[in-house]
């Protein structure tokens, strides 16, 4: 028995190394290797000048940046603020204007400043920066957006375990879900808001994009769980944390990852609620068609899981026992077993009592 223990403690030592190993791989891999990937750059100049800069670029780093013509800088200012560009080179007889964005991402728009300063070295001609889309004034370098990515992974994760864990009947179980996801997003967004000065405006309409982005997740988890028990919620942690919250772009940007890993982030959860709460924030809700639908499949199959195992009746006993001695919660109907089996108990007492000749209480 000692060397069976012995052994399932060594297995356990080296599986849970396993896990922190590949939790570090994952966080820290995405960031070690991250490099421009088409980021889309926009050049203002003449012909000759945005062929020039375009094979300068891809000579020094291949496929960087898609680098494209645009008429005048009014049109680059007003494709940044739609997101179909991260940023502008104006090439002006005197001068070199940089466009960026650090609402879109700050790493990217240092890395534009980057390339239009030795633009401007090369031309002679002085750099000017111009911010077209910053962060809120209390958050300028948009720390509380980058950093959501984990809360707002975790929180669904974790608020949909728990839901499960105090409560059984699939109605109550949904109604709770989305009363969490809206709470909870409220709540989230006065944080980002009022405390932390992320965001300025929208504020509703940014309510909306974390009440989607918290659902989406939530029901990802209870979908999982209760079809699959444990093991389910296994898939939901690697989907939602160990790939969802590095590849989410967050702190970098999608276009800065290895490929294809900034696509298949925005394809998950914390991606997809990062980049809606970006786009509905700083640029007017331009471009989030992509994220909404995301995150609606996400929610949608949450819910066809959930179906699946409540029509099924799929047991996950098993796993809900060991919760609830964990918590100490009693699934409704566990007291009532109890009591017949001790009013059954008292009966025997009573007849083996009257047998005996004993006096016995009632």
């Amino acid at each position: 028995m000692k060397k069976s223990e012995e052994g399932k403690a060594l297995a356990l030592v080296f599986g849970l190394t396993a896990v922190v190993s590949i939790l570090l791989l994952a966080f820290a891999l995405p960031g070690v290797h991250a490099k421009p990937n088409d980021v889309p750059l926009a050049v203002v100049g003449s012909p000759a000048a945005t062929a020039h800069i375009a094979d300068g670029l891809e000579a020094r780093q291949p496929g960087a940046f898609d680098v494209m013509t645009v008429a005048d800088e009014a049109q680059a200012r007003q494709q940044i603020l739609d997101r179909e560009i991260e940023g502008a080179l104006v090439v002006a007889p005197d001068s070199v204007e940089v466009l960026v964005a650090t609402a879109g991402s700050p790493t990217v728009a240092t890395l534009i400043e980057g390339v239009g300063q030795g633009v401007a070295a090369q031309l002679g001609k002085p750099l000017h920066v111009n911010d077209v889309r910053g962060f809120g004034t209390g958050d300028p370098k948009g720390v509380g957006l980058a950093a959501g990515a984990l809360p707002l992974a975790l929180g669904g994760w974790i608020g949909g375990v728990a839901l499960m864990m105090l409560i059984r009947r699939p109605r109550t179980l949904v109604i709770s879900a989305l009363a969490f996801a809206a709470v909870a997003s409220i709540t989230l967004n006065i944080l980002l808001r009022y405390v932390l000065g992320t965001f300025d405006t929208n504020f509703w309409y940014l309510v909306l994009a974390g009440v989607l982005g918290i659902a989406a997740t939530a029901f990802t988890v209870i979908g999982l769980r209760s079809l699959l028990g444990g093991a389910g919620l296994a898939v939901a942690a690697i989907l939602l944390v160990v790939l969802g919250n590095p590849l989410s772009g967050l702190s970098s940007s999608p276009d800065l990852l290895p490929r294809p890993w900034g696509t298949i982030g925005q394809l998950l959860p914390p991606g997809a609620t990062g980049s809606l709460l970006r786009n509905v924030g700083f640029f007017s809700g331009h471009h989030i068609l992509h994220p909404v639908i995301v995150l609606s499949v996400w929610l949608i199959i949450g819910l066809m899981l959930y179906t699946v195992a409540v029509l099924r009746k799929t047991d996950v006993s098993a796993d809900d026992e060991l919760i609830d001695e964990v918590i100490g919660v009693a699934e409704p109907g566990q007291d009532e077993p109890l009591e017949q089996a001790r009013h059954h108990h008292g009966r025997h007492e009573a007849a083996g009592a009257r047998s005996s000749g004993l006096p016995h209480s009632p």
